[in-house]
């Protein structure tokens, strides 16, 4: 049984998803499902740039965020064409990734991140490649936190 105190013992399986070559994972717990990202995404007036625009997936509205504005890093040189739909409760949210890779096993997470963002847990490695692993809670704070600025 875990208690959710431990999160960096054991294999957690995670989805490996790409913004352009570098690799990020989130906890399979975490994902609701992978789309492919369609082309009725209605851009929303005054929104932050990090805010694509809302979708409507089988009769629900998804808020579609830009996952590399989200995280302050340089526009991707590859087109995003995936949607990561995150399992959040009653706020549906959905990442534009480039690519999914799949599930992977993950056993442990340095958590010495490389980077000094919030939302980085730490990293690891799946087949010999690094992975930044996503800290879901920190992502979620940082979408609400869109929400927040002017």
């Amino acid at each position: 049984m875990s208690t959710g105190t431990a999160p960096d013992r054991g294999p957690v399986q995670h989805v490996v998803f790409l913004l352009d070559a570098t690799r990020y994972a989130l906890p399979l717990a975490a994902v609701r499902e992978v789309v492919l990202q369609p082309d009725g995404v209605v851009r929303v007036p005054r929104a932050p740039a990090s805010l694509i625009g809302v979708v409507n997936l089988r009769g629900r509205v998804v808020t579609v965020v830009d996952f590399a504005r989200l995280l302050e890093l340089p526009p991707p040189t590859q087109p995003q064409r995936k949607l990561i739909v995150l399992e959040r409760g009653r706020r549906d949210l959905a990442l534009s990734v480039t690519d999914v890779e799949g599930i992977e096993t993950v056993e442990k997470v340095s958590t010495q991140a490389r980077e000094s963002r919030p939302v980085v847990r730490g990293v690891t490695r799946v087949k010999g490649v690094a992975v930044t692993v996503l800290d879901t809670d920190a992502l979620d704070v940082a979408v609400t936190h869109l929400f927040d600025r002017g």
